[in-house]
């Protein structure tokens, strides 16, 4: 019970800020919905704990606590979780440009 009630918090924290989180080392992009703000904000948040997980499991590996296997499988989660917020990403560009096309509207803006 108190494991779902901290997921809640985090999960309500995460949404109260989670348009400052998602672009806080990126410029602006007025051209998101909240709801792929959102999906963006929920992948990079994964992406810190993956990698949080990993330096915690490097050091674990270090004084013999996990094996390497276990080592490897932190730093694939990490790659994972990269790769989740790069198809995002391309998943973005991909729908924003056959919005374009449909509108017949220009992709370049000169």
């Amino acid at each position: 019970m108190r494991r779902v009630l901290t997921i809640l918090a985090g999960l309500i924290m995460l949404l109260s800020l989670s348009l400052s989180l998602a672009w806080a080392k990126e410029p602006a992009r007025p051209e998101l919905s909240l709801s792929e703000a959102v999906k963006r904000a929920f992948a990079i948040q994964g992406l810190q704990a993956t990698e949080e997980a990993l330096r915690t499991a490097k050091v674990q590996y270090a004084v013999g606590m996990i094996t390497k296997a276990k080592l490897k499988e932190a730093e694939a989660a990490v790659l994972e979780a990269k790769y989740a917020i790069s198809a995002l990403a391309c998943q973005h560009a991909v729908l924003k440009a056959s919005f374009y096309q449909l509108t017949n509207r220009s992709l370049i803006v000169f």
